[in-house]
């Protein structure tokens, strides 16, 4: 059964009299306004998302969602919409395996077709990864294309954030394009989610977790 978000509330608060075209998660409840000008104007709020699974995984704690993985765990929590971006400020605090796992943000677009970007632990040390279904995957790791990866340093934060544009996915990481795939279907869902294979051990953490719509 999908779980409706039950780890913390937050009143849903209208920011200004513009129309809302975002919505953003801010695990820092002592922030009246958070400091996160690309997702504005924004509605401050949890209703449009739903822990589909792993909610034993995840703590809202010290202003963040920290995912916490010791052996395996896993989690997704999503937003249905035609949304035109999603971001979220991630960050790897420790691992000390290098058997794979992540934290990232993921799209379903309206063909069936999905896309992530994670940042996690991994055969090579910390870094990130693509992962894109060339047509209908089932989830399974090797039905994907991963036409992208690179290193990351443990402690550092980076925002992670998947745009649609009329004829393309792209994927950012502070700011900077790392891959694009052309496609002209939008997206209908967003997620941000979490994995660990059996034997990982790692902590990683993200907020400001931002949807735009299309």
């Amino acid at each position: 059964m999908k779980a409706k978000y039950s780890i913390l509330f937050l009143a849903v608060a209208l920011i200004g009299c513009a129309p809302i075209s975002a919505f953003l998660l801010s695990f820092n409840v002592s922030a009246v306004e958070p400091e996160v000008g690309y997702c504005e104007p924004f509605e401050k709020g949890l209703n449009i998302w739903d822990i589909e699974y792993g909610e034993e995984y995840i703590v809202v704690a010290d202003g963040f969602l920290h995912f916490v993985v010791n052996n395996e765990g896993s989690f997704k929590m999503r937003a249905q919409g035609s949304f035109r971006e999603i971001s979220t400020n991630a960050q790897l605090n420790f691992t000390g395996r290098d058997i794979p796992g992540g934290l990232g943000l993921g799209v379903i677009l309206s063909n069936g077709r999905d896309m992530t970007i994670d940042i996690g632990p991994g055969p090579n040390g910390p870094g990130f990864e693509l992962s894109i279904c060339p047509d209908s995957c089932s989830g399974n790791y090797d039905e994907y294309d991963h036409p992208q990866a690179g290193t990351i340093r443990t402690g550092s934060e980076m925002m992670l954030r998947i745009v649609s544009t009329s004829n393309a996915i792209q994927f950012y990481i502070d700011n900077s394009l790392v891959y694009e795939v052309l496609e002209e279907s939008p997206i209908a869902e967003a997620f941000i989610y979490g994995y660990g294979d059996p034997g990982s051990f790692f902590t990683a953490s993200a907020d400001n977790l931002c949807v735009t719509y299309a």
